[in-house]
């Protein structure tokens, strides 16, 4: 029994160009019937770069955040203003409302970040000044707070500090034998704040 390869009939192939690269192309009457989009590609490279240009589609907002009532996905609790950069909310509240793929100290060093280039303290490591790497530091890990304290109090400026990538790690360790100054004392030893204006904020 000898087997016949069904070859496509020349009629039936259309010259197309290709919506990237504008070759020339070969597609049969059923490829042109399935395509909605009208556009056609000579390979799948071709067709990646044409589709990473196109908008994509942006997710319904069809929930809202219990904090602040703000429209987000309806599979959130809360937004990620309120996740993260609320004064008010708990270390264990933080905890529970995280997703299994998000990871909760993330987010806490994220407002870390935010608030520490903010406070208009020089970017620098307050060890060694280098300033080309640096990375924010909680002098009071993150890990020996519980979930009853608050992420406002875990990112005060007196629990905050900037490293270098080998301070920060020699410090996590335990091999530094001073405590670095934190945000909040640099900024009262240039006068940009107050010790009174730091005692009032440590109270609210």
């Amino acid at each position: 029994m000898t087997w016949r390869v069904r070859l496509p009939l020349p009629g039936l192939l259309h010259k197309r160009n290709c919506h990237t690269c504008n070759k020339e192309t070969q597609k049969t009457s059923s490829d042109i019937g399935k395509n909605k989009s009208g556009m056609f590609f000579c390979s799948i490279s071709c067709r990646q770069i044409a589709l990473n240009k196109l908008p994509r589609k942006r997710m319904t907002l069809q929930g809202s955040c219990k904090v602040c009532q703000k429209p987000i996905s309806k599979k959130r609790k809360r937004c990620q203003e309120c996740i993260v950069g609320s004064r008010f909310l708990y270390l264990g509240d933080l905890k529970r409302g995280a997703s299994q793929a998000q990871n909760t100290y993330t987010s806490i060093r994220n407002f870390a970040k935010a608030k520490a280039s903010k406070s208009g303290v020089k970017k620098s490591c307050v060890i060694c000044g280098y300033s080309k790497i640096v990375e924010v530091c909680h002098i009071k890990p993150i890990s020996g707070f519980g979930e009853e304290d608050l992420i406002g109090d875990i990112n005060r400026l007196e629990n905050l500090t900037y490293l270098c990538p080998n301070h920060h790690a020699e410090f996590d360790r335990g091999f530094l034998k001073e405590t670095p100054l934190s945000l909040r004392e640099i900024l009262i030893s240039a006068g940009l704040v107050s010790q009174n204006a730091a005692f009032s904020q440590r109270k609210c």
